[in-house]
């Protein structure tokens, strides 16, 4: 073992070279598709539908309309890759009219 490599690598090479007629390195991994990349049109008319709920109100509305169930995270994640935001503004707008109220 002088190069520290096992005998099965040098045989898969050689392997490749009888085969193929180079060693030129394979493509490694990819992209992972997420369960809801398909549903863009249908995150992006959820969103806008009801744009006040929460991650865990989206699973579950997500999960009885459509019969798919995530997570939050995927579900956020899925949101983030269609960048889809869920501002609240009303909440916000109440709580300065509250803060100012306490002043």
């Amino acid at each position: 073992m002088q190069f520290g490599v096992a005998k099965s690598y040098v045989q898969k090479l050689i392997r490749q070279k009888r085969l193929e007629g180079h060693l030129v390195p394979k493509k490694q991994g990819g992209t992972m598709k997420g369960k809801l990349d398909d549903y863009g049109s249908e995150l992006a008319e959820m969103v806008q539908s009801y744009p006040d709920l929460t991650l865990l109100e989206y699973c579950e509305y997500f999960g009885e309309k459509y019969n798919i169930w995530v997570c939050a995270s995927v579900m956020c994640c899925a949101l983030q890759k269609q960048e889809l935001t869920r501002k609240k503004r009303l909440c916000v707008v109440a709580k300065r009219k509250l803060q100012e109220f306490k002043n």
